[in-house]
């Protein structure tokens, strides 16, 4: 059972528009979602929060989908990370996190954060960051292709105005023609 399926089984018998407005999404993001696609981290927490499933077992499939002694407060914090994250338990010397938290915010916490997923080594949580990320990275790279466009379109736009303001233009009188134009 891959995590469509998941979904559709959280969703029950609820349509796919009534799902997606509890979790605050398009039907069609719904669709994308049952066909395969993983949802970004914060639609991850807002079914959790709407239908108290397990997230573990929504991305993985492991573990109870909806535990019994569900806790009253989020397993995550405002930010998205666990209540319970405790950098103090990571090696940090001479590890990548170290160097991770010597960078710029958001990429240093970002990093550290992957760092210590990856660290953990749950193929499912896993796949599904790399799923993310690659998601992420097309998106991203997509925008800037539009924004090349719509700047190489804008300088057309602009050349195009140009050439019909030349076209509207009275054609230049030679001087030759003036001399001919004022002796008649």
């Amino acid at each position: 059972m891959g995590i469509g399926d998941r979904i559709k089984t959280v969703r029950g018998t609820m349509t796919q528009k009534k799902f997606a407005s509890k979790i605050g999404v398009h039907v069609y993001t719904v669709q994308q979602y049952e066909a395969g696609n993983i949802p970004k981290g914060d639609v991850l927490q807002r079914i959790h929060e709407a239908f108290g499933v397990n997230i573990n077992w929504l991305l993985t499939g492991e573990g109870e989908p909806f535990p019994k002694d569900e806790p009253k407060e989020s397993p995550l914090n405002k930010e998205g990370i666990p209540h319970d994250y405790d950098r103090s338990q990571l090696a940090i010397s001479g590890s990548a996190t170290a160097e991770a938290d010597h960078l710029p915010d958001p990429f240093g916490k970002a990093a550290s954060q992957l760092r210590e997923i990856y660290d953990y080594g749950d193929p499912g949580i896993i796949s599904a960051i790399q799923a993310n990320l690659a998601t992420f990275l097309r998106t991203v790279r997509r925008e800037k292709e539009v924004i090349e466009l719509k700047n190489r379109l804008a300088s057309m736009e602009k050349r195009i105005a140009a050439l019909e303001d030349r076209l509207k233009a009275p054609p230049p009188v030679e001087p030759d023609e003036l001399k001919r134009s004022t002796a008649t």
